[in-house]
């Protein structure tokens, strides 16, 4: 088994355009499964990539598997939920993992009652149960494809067996030459510098408070991918890396008193 990861955020264009040229690079080596944690971003693959087959809500992944290897195109299944139920007929040469399945909060009169911990756990388990769809016989080879940066949380999920092969041999997909159009928006530089100066140089998630100020992330409570307007000291909170990236796991992003409820 090997493993090649890359740090990247989810819902992001790089990542976006990796999650896809992966799929496309290994559709040329033999059978590939694309487990997703939702229909939405299956049903959005399969729109980018017309050769795949792609489960539908209403079949199990062994049913969408049966239909592929009746497809005349390329033998990748984009499945939701493909590390539960029962085994696939396929033995698949490569698994992707565009994005961690993440357990969604649990809210309850609107306070979130789910954990961090608990959230962790679960995509501990599904991640387990994703690499054992391509360790089905002896002589299985398979590469498993993380592209989700969040995978640094959750090392565990490797079996003992392949400790050497994750420590030793995991890769990063860099190099490739991509024509990419991206969209930037613009950010004023001193809104960082404001905004440490009024809430505080600590994670207003989880606590943490850095030796340096650069492991601190300002993060806008709205996307500013949502247009051009005027940004307030309340519009912004001051965030540690990792929880910034939980922020962004959710689209819309998660509201601070959600983040809270999960890391602490």
């Amino acid at each position: 088994m090997q493993f090649e990861v890359a740090d990247l955020v989810v819902d992001s264009e790089p990542w976006w355009t990796r999650t896809v040229q992966t799929v496309r690079d290994a559709a040329l080596l033999g059978p590939v499964l694309v487990v997703t944690p939702s229909h939405a971003l299956a049903q959005r693959l399969g729109e980018t990539l017309p050769f795949a087959t792609v489960r539908q809500s209403d079949e199990t992944a062994g049913q969408a598997a049966s239909r592929m290897a009746g497809s005349p195109g390329a033998a990748v299944l984009i499945a939701a939920g493909a590390w539960a139920g029962l085994d696939t007929p396929s033995r698949w040469r490569s698994i992707v993992i565009p994005r961690i399945p993440y357990e969604a909060p649990v809210v309850l009169d609107g306070k979130t009652e789910s954990r961090f911990l608990d959230t962790r756990n679960t995509a501990v388990r599904r991640m387990r149960q994703v690499i054992g769809r391509g360790l089905r016989t002896p002589d299985a080879q398979c590469t498993i494809h993380i592209l989700d940066g969040r995978f640094v949380h959750i090392a565990a999920f490797v079996p003992r067996r392949f400790a050497t092969a994750w420590q030793g041999r995991k890769t990063f997909a860099e190099g490739r030459a991509l024509e990419v159009t991206l969209t930037r928006y613009e950010r004023d530089p001193s809104v960082r510098k404001k905004a440490l100066a009024h809430h505080g140089k600590a994670c207003m998630a989880c606590g943490f408070k850095p030796k340096v100020d650069s492991q601190l992330d300002v993060h806008h409570l709205q996307p500013v991918s949502e247009g051009e307007r005027l940004t307030s000291l309340d519009d912004v909170a001051v965030l540690c890396a990792n929880c910034h990236r939980l922020a962004h796991s959710e689209t819309p992003p998660l509201p601070l008193l959600s983040l809270r409820a999960l890391v602490l």
